[in-house]
Order: structure tokens, then sequence, then C-alpha cells
């Protein structure tokens, strides 16, 4: 999962893009916030690199060393990140002014039996490789790769299973004969929060939602 920092770097380069064009002081930010653009690049949520050097010479131009692009990853987890900050602040303006927090409304749950296997299996690994970045994400990602053949087999059973997407993978993986690639996969998952889960979810939702607007 992004670390703290990384939250709140990702939260800055936001500001950039909507009250500064996408441009960014490189003053504003410490050498150890590059390392983590340049993962943040890496994950997907960026695009990050040095603006020319004829417009950064420029001395109307000269604060603005460097640009930033959120991807679609990116500025949706930025919103999730704000939202998130806000609820936190609620209680403490309820104690304040008195006025009633606002009632938290309950997302739909993903409908599977609208899924095929292709999209799901798509959705799926982007989820784990760009959704996530924690050491479960790292452990299911490698037993990925040595499932093979019974990759396939395995997902045709989350799919077809019952409940939300922890309780359709705690099923297959039951259903699946057990050797090092499962064993290896069941670590992964039993390292996984609640919260991973429904980042992966909330991940895959959107990238349907997208493809069902595009087709």
């Amino acid at each position: 999962m992004l670390t703290r920092e990384s939250k709140s770097l990702l939260l800055y380069f936001e500001t950039c893009m909507v009250d500064s064009r996408g441009m960014v002081e490189a003053l504003k930010i410490s050498a150890e916030d590059m390392e983590r653009a340049e993962k943040l690049v890496e994950q997907g949520f960026i695009e990050f690199g040095r603006l020319p050097g004829s417009f950064v010479f420029n001395q109307a131009n000269s604060k603005y060393t460097h640009y930033v692009n959120l991807t679609e990853a990116g500025w949706d987890t930025a919103h999730y990140l704000r939202e998130e900050r806000a609820k936190r602040n609620l209680p403490q303006r309820q104690k304040l002014t008195g006025l009633v927090i606002p009632k938290q409304t309950i997302e739909p749950a993903m409908d599977y039996s609208k899924i095929n296997m292709e999209d799901f299996a798509e959705v799926f690994h982007t989820g784990f490789r760009k959704a996530l970045d924690n050491m479960a994400s790292v452990i299911v990602w490698n037993a990925i790769y040595l499932l093979e053949g019974a990759w396939k087999e395995l997902l045709e059973k989350v799919l077809q299973g019952e409940g939300n997407l922890k309780e359709r993978w705690t099923k297959a993986l039951e259903w699946h004969p057990i050797h090092h690639a499962t064993t290896l996969f069941q670590a992964g998952l039993e390292m996984m929060t609640d919260r991973d889960w429904q980042i992966i979810e909330d991940w895959m939702k959107c990238c349907l939602v997208k493809r069902e607007e595009q087709s």
C-alpha cells in the first residue's frame, strides 16, 4: 500500500494539477519525495519529469522545474484520500459545532454475474499490481506465476463463487489441490486486510465501469 508520505505527496501533486497546471516547484519537495515520485510513476499513479530548459530558464517561470500528470488511478486514489481525510475531520467539527455527521451511503456490491472471464482476469491482475503495494500483494503476485495453467481454473472458481472477493478466493483455494504455489498464494491472502480487499474490489469496479462506458 502507499505509505503515509507517498499519500501526502500524491495529494500535493493533485494540488499542483489543479492550481499550477501540473507544474511542480522542486524547492517544495525533498530528495526523498523525488524518490517517492519515481515510485508513484512505477505504480501507475503519475507521470513525472523535468520541464523543458527553455521554459525553466524564463525568469517568469523560474520557480517551476518539474511537471506532473495524474493517471486515472492517480485521480481515483487522490479523490479517495481526500474523502477519507474529510471524514476523519468531521467528528472534530461535530464536537465544536454540534452539527451531525452525515450518514454514509453504502456502495452497491459488485455484480460478478455480469463480468466475463477475460475482463475479470485483467482487472484482478491490475488490481494487485497497481492498487496494492505491500508484502501481501508481492507474495500473491509471485504465486500467480507458479500456478501456471491452474490459474485460469482458479479464476473461474472465484468468478462462479458467492460473496465478496475475499470469500470467493477463500472458497476457491479450498477447492484447488494444495501445492507450493497455492500455499504461497494462501499465505499472501492471509496477510491481506479487509481494507486491502476493498481497495482491489473498488479498483475492479472502476475499471469495469469505464470499459462499459467505452463500449
